[in-house]
């Protein structure tokens, strides 16, 4: 039984995509282009899986995607009071949320906090099977800092843009 409700992308049928790709906007350039130039090679290669959630609304089929890697983060850019009370080596592995997207049309609905647990969840099963201390994104802009600062993302000290979360 699923917890999640989006979808991998490997397991969408190809004429669900088509149509994701064709009417998907969620405003930001990169994304979308990323949906329908790169997510479908980087699922295929392994290199980055893609999570998709869709809407029953024939018109905007995707609500919404975020796709993940695994990584490793050099700990010298974490605040001194996190390297504090943490005690971390100088490396530790990491999920990075390398892109959360989430429609237009169905903006500021909710959505966004859907897919965060999701990926929130995700973290945990890392922790768990392969080792995880941070969730960590590279926000695009200051709007973006500024989504996930309201769950609780830190900036990193050499980089305000990338943000971390311990899991």
């Amino acid at each position: 039984m699923s917890v999640t409700l989006a979808i991998p992308y490997a397991d969408m049928a190809k004429q669900e995509i088509n149509d994701f790709r064709e009417k998907f906007d969620c405003g930001e350039p990169s994304l979308n282009e990323y949906l329908v130039n790169t997510m479908g090679q980087h699922n295929k290669k392994g290199i980055t899986p893609s999570f998709l959630l869709p809407s029953t609304d024939p018109l905007h089929p995707l609500i919404g995607y975020y796709s993940l890697t695994h990584g490793q983060l050099d700990c010298s850019g974490l605040t001194e009071s996190t390297k504090k009370k943490l005690k971390l080596p100088n490396v530790v592995p990491i999920l990075r949320l390398s892109r959360l997207a989430i429609d237009k049309n169905f903006a500021k609905q909710g959505f966004g906090k859907i897919l965060m647990a999701e990926v929130f969840y995700r973290a945990q099963i890392s922790k768990q099977n392969g080792g995880c201390v941070f969730i960590v994104v590279d926000a695009l802009h200051e709007e973006a800092k500024k989504y996930y600062e309201a769950y609780g993302f830190e900036s990193m000290v050499d980089n305000p843009l990338q943000l971390y979360l311990k899991v």
